[in-house]
C-alpha cells in the first residue's frame, strides 16, 4: 500500500491534485490536499507530479 504525505505548509489548496488523481484519494479539507482512501492509490504518482508546489510525495 502506498504512503502519501502532504506537506501543509507547502500546500496551497489549488487542487491539482484533485483533478490528477484517478482514485479520487484526495480532497480539500480547509483548504489544504488531504488524502483518504488511501488503501486504493495505484502509485501511479501523478499527484506527486501534478502538484505545483511539491507538496505531495508518494512512497511504496
Amino acid at each position: 500500500m502506498a504512503d502519501i504525505q502532504i506537506d501543509k505548509q507547502l500546500c496551497d489548496g489549488c487542487g491539482d491534485c484533485v483533478k490528477a488523481c484517478p482514485m479520487e484519494i484526495f480532497l480539500l479539507k480547509e483548504e489544504k490536499a488531504t488524502a483518504i482512501n488511501v488503501e486504493t492509490c495505484m502509485d501511479c504518482e501523478l499527484c506527486e507530479v501534478g502538484c505545483p508546489n511539491l507538496a505531495i510525495k508518494v512512497t511504496g
